[in-house]
């Protein structure tokens, strides 16, 4: 579970492109209770690297929805199925703590 203090709320906005998860990340929260974020980095060693969202059938393999990824210092808001995934990528994803579970370790292939 993320949870954001005064002072992680005054550096996300600061990263290019964070304004945009940050908006994303406070309405999905907002509808819909209950349910946990996470930041998923992508190991170096993983059989996810190369593959995109859809082919791993994310949301519907783990019930949780990819919410942006981080790549490089930018932030990608709601990347879509056709989305790869490289190493060093950080998936921020939304759903139930058990999902999430399932989520980390389908990313660590």
């Amino acid at each position: 579970v993320l949870e954001f203090n005064d002072d992680d709320r005054r550096v996300l906005p600061d990263l290019p492109g964070a304004s945009k998860v940050i908006r994303e990340i406070d309405r999905l929260q907002q509808s819909v209770a209950g349910l946990s974020i996470e930041w998923l980095r992508i190991p170096e060693r993983t059989t996810v690297v190369g593959r995109s969202i859809g082919e791993l059938e994310i949301r519907s393999s783990t019930g949780v929805t990819v919410v942006a990824a981080l790549r490089g210092g930018e932030a990608l808001p709601v990347p879509g199925p056709e989305f790869l995934i490289e190493r060093g990528d950080t998936l921020v994803v939304m759903g139930r703590p058990e999902a999430i579970r399932r989520a980390d370790a389908l990313l660590r292939g």
